[in-house]
């Protein structure tokens, strides 16, 4: 089933139904529609769950703005590097960055 919203063109998604077993559903022949292009996503985004938003102009995504990007010379967490403050660094990097 594919879902779209009036308001926002870019706002839509395939919903995968599968049977109770989890088998595929039997499809009723409408076919497979390409939406738009999928957004690549790194090893940092897979780990925080960030992706890049090219459709609103962000073509480099949290990820980019790492601890070791040199992109922001501070950093506003304290503590011992783990997933967590890491990614978290990184969407404030991006956020500052962007403003």
């Amino acid at each position: 089933f594919y879902y779209f919203c009036h308001i926002h063109d870019w706002m839509s998604g395939k919903i995968i139904v599968t049977n109770a077993d989890g088998s595929a559903r039997t499809s009723n022949g409408a076919g497979e529609v390409e939406l738009y292009e999928a957004v690549s996503l790194t090893d940092d985004d897979m780990t925080c769950g960030t992706s890049a938003a090219p459709h609103y102009g962000d073509h480099l995504g949290a990820s980019y703005f790492g601890k070791d990007s040199g992109a922001c010379d501070t950093m506003h967490l304290c503590g011992e590097d783990n997933d967590f403050k890491n990614c978290m660094e990184a969407v404030d990097c991006h956020m500052t960055y962007n403003m």
